[in-house]
């Protein structure tokens, strides 16, 4: 009886202990696999810029509040009929929307949205004449956060 007790109070202290650093490895999982999906969908929204090839953008839009995005005007990869929308909150790995942040070359911010021109640089705000020189998209679980930067020259996502 006494080695069950003790075996018992081995496993709850190693429960204790490790439990913890479970959790705290499961907000790494969901952060770095939310990251990862705005910046291949991010890529997905310049290659269908770039694809079009004409003087229309494609667009991509941030809703902080709501932990959401879209691309814009996009169809939905498994339901055609309807665009395409990321619902973080919703998701297999939910995350908080922390902040979507895209500064134009005359210092102009847009919190909500980015687009890509046909040669797949990222544009920002209503100018039609300054390109996006910084876009940073920010994703926390727990202690957990990533942060997703628009390379300003090629357009090219990438998570840090």
């Amino acid at each position: 009886m006494i080695e069950l007790v003790a075996v018992m109070m081995v496993m709850g202290i190693l429960a204790a202990v490790a439990i913890p650093k479970y959790f705290d490895s499961l907000d790494g999982s969901r952060v770095d696999a939310a990251a990862n999906r705005i910046a291949a969908d991010l890529k997905l929204c310049r290659a269908r810029a770039v694809l079009k090839g004409s003087s229309s953008m494609e667009s991509a839009k941030f809703y902080t509040g709501m932990e959401k995005y879209t691309l814009w005007l996009t169809p939905d990869i498994d339901d055609p009929s309807n665009y395409y929308w990321v619902n973080l909150s919703n998701a297999s790995y939910p995350v908080d929307l922390v902040s979507s942040t895209f500064t134009n070359q005359l210092g102009a911010k847009s919190v909500m949205s980015i687009s890509f021109d046909m040669y797949g640089r990222p544009w920002c705000g209503n100018s039609p004449v300054s390109p996006m020189v910084d876009g940073r998209i920010v994703v926390r679980s727990g202690s957990e956060e990533r942060t997703v930067v628009i390379n300003p020259v090629t357009g090219l996502a990438t998570v840090q």
